[in-house]
């Protein structure tokens, strides 16, 4: 049963390691894959009335493989059917981007999935799957698009995938995937011109030749287009889905390396558990062979084949059942990121990698386990114990204790050895159960503070453009909203002494009430001052700065000359990546000084709603004309919890492994530690003690057992949490380890019962051996 345990928990690491690591290569490469087929940009320029004469010279540039000028907007998706009219229409905000008529642009492709390219110059639309099948858009129907006040119809003849938006979003400083509240279409140059009321370009996506260095290129486009750009070339790793992409990515590969090695090492150590107790079984067959002439390294080499044979056993059914598992976790990875090419390759050089890995522990498990054996005699191997001092601690204790409490210690300091093994079974156990469960609660908890305790608005509306407050419609008396609090929003470019980072910026309310601000030790704190800048921790490290650095903020960088403003940073505790925060009034004044905002420019609201209200007050401001996005916090709950069920799936394949191998684990150490005990129960029994004390003495000793690898896994485990959370923090998640009071005490039940359930199996059947052939020293 031990081996079989052993091979068991091998099994459970390689088939993660394999399934994790696999899967997290299975991904970049279905992405990269993705990227070459459908010619993904390597850089984008915004541009402001460029020529096409201009543009063209920019193929002759040296690098340069393709590009793509083209018509993209934001306007107005209506949702409702046609018979709604579009004043009453429920409408999102979308990118619509214009595409050659007669074949597929010679940069970003897009992937027709259902229905057709363009068949015609005019009238058709092609739209982004996920948006599709979000909103029940099919072939046939009819997509009306609106802009400034202006609306026309498109037939549906094509759901198409797009490399750009692989990562549902318009916003890089915004991971949540926007199916709901954003949609992506593609129509024809000729209506995107009459949509834009313009037929020139205002982007252009350049692809570079292989061998080309992409910024050397970059830089000599920009040149070339200097004074028809605005801003900087994009390079593809600012581009917002791939940006996205490549966040989530990284946070994956950091899981999918962590865990596995972590549970690598227990089937060591367990197999070395096994190995020990093995060899102290068989302490007289060793010195019998010894004595008639065998050779240490003879006896040696016996055990590290059995621990090899177990490691290669093991390992070969975690291959085999790694892959399977791996393909799995990609194909589900891939459906949720809408990947519309997917490699699930066989890794072979992966697999020798784990085989031999796993081999190459469990040599080491059973050479440290058997290693004992070489400085023995014959004499000292036949005696009851490879101690000379057979007697061990358990002697030299003199407590008046009850006989089973004083059974029990005694047997616990008989064998040090035995009983230390033990405890580092069940403390690793504990342990791992508890690192596990540190990154779900964390993880939850971080959700629950963000819903419950920072954000406690309703509803979060959006207006066209940055308009005057005075402008804004009079939702405050509308029935059913309680509060409304208006905010303002800008891009800004951020420069620290290290690097630099674009991002959004809100400006806040001197009474905000909707939107909290806490401080790093939980204290509710406000935005004040002139030169104070407010970020978590997720954008402090994209600045590589530390709370006090000053930085210089720039609004949108769309104006050269835009005056620069010195701030102060002041940490909050914000574990999502939001964006900046300063007073509003603040970023008013630097508005209206750099683009000429109005004095009072607001750019959204929150709103507080009465119960039963929140359908009406979304369907009425969308009505509004100068609301262009409207969404709820419980819509905005489903977009974080999808943003996060990716690794909640993870999680969940993970505390799934380490319950089931915290079982084997517990089940044998505790099976293993009652069985070597064989023929000294089988004695007592034979001396007239009864099966009712035994059991007492069994239990007392596993109980003295337990709670010294509880108090040793607990704390341990509590340290490879916060570890582990440290490795998963990405750009976009900050999460501090919570664990609480029912965690610890659930995992201290969870392995009691484990040690408990192997006494009672292990004595039903010790209880089934002859006690003739119990008190003989072997068990075989």
């Amino acid at each position: 049963m031990s081996f079989v345990a052993c091979g068991a928990t091998i099994c459970l690491s390689t088939c993660l390691f394999l399934a994790f690591v696999s899967a997290s290569r299975n991904l970049e490469k279905s992405s990269y894959q993705t990227y070459e087929r459908l010619n993904f940009l390597d850089f984008f320029l915004e541009l402001n009335q460029a020529p096409r004469s201009v543009l063209q010279r920019v193929d002759s540039i040296a690098g340069v493989e393709a590009t793509e000028a083209r018509i993209h907007l934001e306007p107005q998706l209506l949702l409702d059917p046609l018979s709604v009219p579009a004043i009453r229409s429920k409408r999102i905000q979308s990118s619509l981007i214009g595409l050659p008529a007669v074949s597929q642009p010679k940069v970003n492709e897009v992937l027709v999935e259902q229905g057709q390219y363009f068949g015609a110059a005019r009238g058709e639309v092609l739209i982004e799957k996920r948006f599709s099948s979000t909103h029940g858009f099919g072939l046939g129907d009819t997509l009306r698009v609106e802009i400034e006040g202006r609306s026309q119809r498109f037939v549906v003849v094509g759901i198409v995938s797009s490399p750009e938006y692989i990562w549902l979003t318009n916003n890089k400083f915004d991971p949540r995937p926007a199916s709901k509240r954003f949609g992506v279409v593609f129509v024809t140059n000729a209506d995107a011109a009459t949509l834009a009321g313009d037929s020139t370009p205002n982007e252009l996506h350049v692809r570079v030749s292989e061998g080309h260095d992409s910024q050397e290129v970059m830089k000599r486009v920009a040149k070339e287009l200097d004074g028809f750009s605005v801003g900087n070339p994009t390079p593809r790793e600012e581009q917002a889905s791939n940006a996205h992409l490549v966040r989530d990515r990284k946070a994956f590969s950091s899981l999918a390396a962590i865990f596995p090695v972590v549970f690598l090492g227990l089937s060591g150590l367990i197999l070395f558990s096994s190995m020990w107790q093995l060899v102290t079984r068989q302490r007289r067959q060793i010195g019998i062979m010894m004595a008639q002439g065998f050779s240490t390294f003879q006896l040696v080499s016996h055990f590290l084949l059995m621990g090899a044979l177990v490691g290669a056993g093991g390992g070969l059914a975690g291959c085999l059942t790694g892959i399977f598992l791996g393909q799995k976790c990609t194909e589900f990875y891939a459906q949720i990121l809408g990947l519309p090419f997917v490699e699930a390759n066989l890794h072979w050089g992966l697999m020798f990698w784990a085989f031999f890995l796993v081999t190459l522990v469990s040599l080491l498990a059973a050479w440290s386990a058997a290693a004992r054996i070489l400085n023995l005699s014959p004499v000292a191997a036949l005696r009851s114990d490879f101690s000379a001092n057979r007697g061990g601690l358990g002697h030299k204790i003199r407590l008046r204790l009850p006989v089973p409490f004083l059974m029990a210690t005694r047997n616990l300091f008989r064998n040090p050895g035995r009983a230390i093994v033990s405890i580092f079974g069940i403390a690793f156990s504990v342990a791992q159960i508890v690192m596990t469960l540190s990154l779900v609660e964390s993880q939850s908890k971080t959700v629950q503070f963000y819903f419950k305790s920072a954000h406690l608005y309703d509803v979060h509306a959006n207006f066209a453009g940055r308009p005057s407050s005075s402008y804004l419609p009079p939702i405050k008396s509308w029935p059913g909203v309680e509060r409304v609090e208006s905010y303002l929003r800008s891009r800004v470019a951020i420069r620290s002494d290290a690097t630099q980072i674009e991002t959004n910026v809100w400006g806040l309310p001197e009474d905000a009430e909707l939107l909290k601000l806490f401080t790093p030790d939980l204290k509710e704190t406000e935005v004040e001052g002139d030169d104070k800048l407010y970020l978590g921790p997720s954008m402090m490290k994209r600045l590589k700065a530390e709370p006090g650095d000053w930085v210089t903020l720039q609004i949108d960088r769309l104006e050269p000359d835009a005056p620069e403003y010195r701030f102060q940073l002041v940490e909050l505790n914000e574990p999502l990546a939001n964006p900046p925060k300063l007073t509003r009034a603040r970023l008013q004044r630097i508005g209206e000084a750099s683009i000429e905002w109005a004095p009072d420019a607001v750019s959204l609201v929150l709103l507080k709603v009465t119960p039963g209200d929140l359908d009406s007050v979304k369907r009425r401001l969308l009505q509004e004309k100068s609301v262009v996005a409207v969404t709820s916090l419980p819509e905005i709950k489903a977009e974080v919890a999808n943003l996060l069920r990716v690794m909640d799936a993870y999680k969940v394949v993970m505390v799934i492994f380490t319950s089931i191998f915290a079982f084997v684990v517990l089940l044998a150490t505790t099976t293993m530690n009652v069985l070597e005990r064989t023929r000294d129960l089988a004695t007592l029994s034979s001396l007239g003690v009864g099966d009712g004390v035994l059991t007492q003495i069994l239990v007392l000793e596993t109980l003295g057992l337990w709670l010294a690898g509880l108090v040793t896994g607990l704390p341990c485990g509590y340290y490879l949490g916060g570890w582990l959370i440290n490795n998963f923090q990405s750009e976009l998640m900050k999460l501090e380890l919570v664990l609480s009071v029912n965690t610890f005490v659930g995992t201290a039940l969870f392995s009691l019962f484990i040690c408990l359930f192997a006494i009672f199996v292990s004595l039903v059947r010790i209880g089934r051996i002859p006690l003739t052939q119990a008190t003989q020293d072997r068990l075989d």
